[in-house]
Parts: C-alpha cells; sequence; structure tokens
C-alpha cells in the first residue's frame, strides 16, 4: 500500500562540525548536482545548542556572502524566522527583514548596491485567514505588502519620502522590462492618483487610493481601456484549491520501480499557471528518484486548465512552488 500527500535534501555531516546540509541551486531555486553548476550555494546548519531554529547561509557564485538568517523548516521550502539578511554579489547589504512563520513582520530595511539606503517598509502580518493553503506557495504576489512606508531615497541619496510623506517613483519588475510608478504617500500609505507603465511599452495604468485603500484603476493595452475595482484576483482552479489536491491525488501512480526499491520521500517542483490558465513551465526543484520525477512532473502537466490570476484588470503568469510526498506504507 502506498499513500500520496501534499508537502530533497542531500544531508552528510563534516568531521568534528555541525552537522549540515548543502545545496548547489540555480537562481530558480532548482537544484543541480555540481558547484559549477550553480548561481548560489545553501548551508543549512543544525541548530545551535538550546536552539530550535536552523542557520542559513548562502553564498554567491563569486564566494560572497548572499544571505544569513534561520529557518524554522527548510524540506520542502524555507520557512524564515527572526532577521534575515541579504546582500548584493559585491559584498554590499541589500536588505535586512524579519519574519514570524515564513511572513515579514515589523521594521524592514532595504539598501542600493552602492550602499545608499533606498527604503524602510514597516510590514503588518497578515491574518491567519489569509494564509495560503499549505503544500502550495505563491511565488509571485499578486498583492502588495501590507504595511507602511516610512522613508524611500534615490540612488544618489536624495530622499523622496520622509516620515511616510512624499511622492515616490518606484521601479521593479526584471530589467528588460522594468515598471515604473509615480504618486504620493500620506502617513506611509497610498494616496491620490497613481500611474505606472513599463518601459516596453506593453501596457500602462491609473489608479486612485484614500489613505491607503484602492478605489479604482484602469489599465491601458494596445490602445484598449481595461477598468478595474480589484487589484487583483489569484488563479482558481474548479472552486477551489483543494479539487487540485484532489485531481493530482486521484492522478498519482507509484512507480513499480520505486516501490520495488522502496523509494519515499518528496519531489519539489514550481509551475507557471500561464495567461491562458494553462500550467507551464513545470520544473523539478528537487529530484527524489527518475520515475517519481517523471510521475510528478506528467500530473502536473496534464491539468486541467486553471482560471489565470488577473492584476489589474488583465491576466498575468504567476508562479507556485508545489511539492509531492511519495510514502509508502507500511
Amino acid at each position: 500500500m502506498f499513500s500520496v500527500c501534499f508537502l530533497l535534501s542531500v544531508s552528510f555531516s563534516l568531521a568534528q562540525q555541525k552537522k549540515q546540509n548543502v545545496y548547489f541551486l540555480k537562481n530558480d531555486n532548482r537544484q543541480v548536482a555540481h558547484r559549477d553548476d550553480a548561481d548560489f550555494i545553501r548551508v543549512i546548519q543544525e541548530p545551535d545548542s538550546g536552539e530550535t531554529n536552523f542557520v542559513v547561509h548562502e553564498y554567491h557564485k563569486n564566494g560572497e556572502k548572499k544571505t544569513i538568517g534561520k529557518v524554522s523548516a527548510f524540506e520542502p521550502f524555507l520557512v524564515f524566522e527572526g532577521a534575515v539578511i541579504t546582500y548584493f554579489d559585491n559584498g554590499s547589504r541589500e536588505g535586512i527583514v524579519n519574519y514570524e512563520n515564513g511572513k515579514p513582520s515589523g521594521s524592514a530595511y532595504f539598501y542600493f548596491r552602492n550602499g545608499k539606503m533606498e527604503k524602510q517598509f514597516d510590514y503588518l502580518l497578515t491574518d491567519k485567514a489569509d494564509k495560503k493553503p499549505s503544500g502550495l506557495k505563491t511565488m509571485q504576489a499578486l498583492n502588495e505588502p501590507k504595511g507602511k512606508l516610512i522613508f524611500f531615497a534615490d540612488s544618489l541619496g536624495k530622499v523622496l519620502v520622509k516620515d511616510g510623506n512624499g511622492r515616490a517613483i518606484e521601479i521593479s519588475g526584471k530589467a528588460d522590462d522594468e515598471l515604473v510608478e509615480e504618486g504620493d504617500y500620506l502617513n506611509g500609505l497610498k494616496n491620490g492618483t497613481w500611474f505606472g507603465s513599463y518601459r516596453s511599452g506593453k501596457s500602462s495604468y491609473e489608479e486612485s487610493y484614500d489613505a491607503g485603500k484602492f478605489l479604482s484603476g484602469k489599465s491601458v493595452k494596445d490602445s484598449v481601456s481595461y477598468p478595474y475595482t480589484t487589484l487583483s484576483t489569484p488563479p482558481k482552479y474548479k472552486t477551489d484549491v483543494n479539487e487540485f489536491y484532489k485531481y493530482v491525488g486521484k492522478s498519482i501512480r507509484y512507480p513499480k520501480d520505486a516501490i520495488a526499491n522502496r523509494i519515499s520521500g518528496s519531489v519539489a517542483l514550481s509551475f507557471v499557471i500561464d495567461k491562458d490558465g494553462k500550467l507551464t513551465d513545470i520544473l523539478i526543484l528537487s529530484p527524489l528518484f527518475p520515475s517519481l520525477d517523471d510521475m510528478a512532473r506528467r500530473v502536473l502537466n496534464d491539468s486541467p486548465k486553471w482560471q489565470p490570476g488577473i492584476q489589474r484588470g488583465l491576466p498575468v503568469r504567476v508562479k507556485y512552488n508545489f511539492p509531492i510526498k511519495f510514502s509508502l506504507g507500511r
């Protein structure tokens, strides 16, 4: 008998040192076998005496530190706890963020590569009711983080927002398709009319806020207007995500060679729900056993379409992490 539930690592012990798990990873979090193929290295170290959280050290390919922090869990994905410090590959500090159960909390500080401070953002912990179901983790946040912007400056040190008040020009997204947004902050919250546009010219938008409360917006793409009253809607599988779990559970078949070799464990994957609702860009992040990896990939590839995610009135691609645990019964 066997069961499948939804929840890999290679572990070894260095002589006279604390036990560690070492991962060679690509920037999309895929695990690779060799250091030379990795974009960065992650080391998970057993807790210090009297501690329950594991210590995380990550290193850029050039050897510079990338991340220092602690996690309460690291398989199949990291759950950060406490202060986490990140660094650019030139050694300068990138950010300091505090976490509770994997979610940002309290004051966070972000910096430019030249060392100048970019912003301070005070996060508000999301309600437990807002917590995503375990097993399916959104990697592309559709909603803006909850909290207040306290300080914001440009890379030359010019202060644009101080004590939560001012006008900001914010740049985000990929280098080849940056999103430029501009608007006012009042007491740390968006206020009045905000404008945004992609440098590629693919779309633009205009939105209205009242002390942080979103009122309405309008996107323009290919000269067509798309009004909206909700900033974003996440992808949806049939009635709810539990239906997707049922689909996966019914579709999995434990391969005979995995049964014969008594192979159990988790296959960690990522996938993208495309603008048409189809699952695409399916990646094995942490392989377990060839036939189990293939089975997990095949089930996701054959999934019926979802309702796509909507952001600012337009369909968007949304990336998820999704682990599948294979367990052989007694």
